[in-house]
This record gives C-alpha cells, structure tokens and sequence, in this order.
C-alpha cells in the first residue's frame, strides 16, 4: 500500500476492503496503488576454477509509495550484501552480472524493468540498471578474489503505473572467463 495508507489489503482483491475509505492521493485523485517484488536466482560456473556467490536475501520489496513525495521508492530490505569467491583462477576474470525475466507484472499491467536501478558499493562492483534483454554487468574483478559488497535497488515510481502486485525474477549469474 502507498506510505501512509491505512487501507486493509486482501491478498488478490486488488484493492481496499469494503470497511476502508478510499485513500486519495495529493491531486486528490484515488491513489495507485502499485508494489513490486523481485525474486532472486543464482547461478555460478568455472571452468577448473570454484566459484561462490551469496546474497543475503533472495527477494526484494518495493513498497508502495505515492509519486508526488517519493518519485524513487528504495527496497525494503536495502542494502542486499553480496559475497564472490573464487578461487582456482589465478589469472583469470570473472563477472556477476544479472538478467531479469521480462518486465515487471501484474496480470496484464506492466512496468518496464528499467525502472529498477541499484546503486552498489565495494571492491569491483558497478552501479547499474536491470534489462531483460541483455545481462548487465553487477562487478568483475581479476585472479582469485574474496568480495564483499552491497547494491540498493530503487524503483522509479510514476502516477502511470496499473493498481497491483508486480512481481519478476532476476538471475545473477557469476562466471569465470
């Protein structure tokens, strides 16, 4: 629900139950109501070398926010702590990289997964934004690396997004090259 909403929520009613008022946004419009959850996979490959990626959590919330006070809405479980190792390739890179599913959904509404960015902090990793057509580059460092880092994601909010629950599935892939 929107920062502030009181509305009582039913999982797949899509809106407020039948005792609650309507919440009106600062146009005095009815408020969207939109939120949006990422779920996480991870993979990981080398040829001869070993490879561990782990994240903290495996799913990200955005919570529902109203436009006009939070044009970017932060996850709820921000910063998301990301451990590579890799050892095995001592001359060698790997990358992490990640590839969404398609765009966000729900039902037949869609956000473009392009609304989702992350900031990142440590050692080699890369600030960035999710694509579902090409996998976009998270870090890469050299040899055999032990890093620990963090991303914030956000979600670019926007009054033109369909009432619902959104959901996709990335895939952080870390490989050797």
């Amino acid at each position: 629900m929107l920062a502030g909403d009181r509305r009582k929520r039913r999982a797949g009613d899509g809106g407020a139950s039948q005792n609650a008022p309507p919440y009106k946004g600062a146009r005095g419009w009815p408020a969207l109501v939109a939120a949006a959850c990422l779920a996480i996979l991870l993979t990981a490959s080398g040829a001869g070398a070993s490879v561990t990626l782990t994240l903290s959590t495996s799913t990200l919330h955005f919570p529902n926010a109203d436009p006009d006070t939070s044009p970017v809405i932060n996850a709820t479980e921000n910063p998301l702590g990301v451990t590579v190792r890799v050892t095995g390739n001592p001359h060698g890179q790997c990358q992490l990289t990640a590839l969404a599913a398609g765009d966000l959904r729900s039902g037949t509404n869609v956000i473009a997964i392009s609304a989702v960015k992350w900031t990142a902090q440590g050692t080699g990793f890369v600030s960035g934004t999710l694509s579902s057509s090409s996998p976009q580059l998270m870090g890469q460092w050299y040899g055999n690396t032990y890093e620990q880092g963090s991303q914030s994601f956000r979600l670019d909010n926007s009054w033109s997004y369909a009432t619902g629950n959104y959901g996709q599935t990335v895939l952080y892939t870390l490989v050797t090259l």
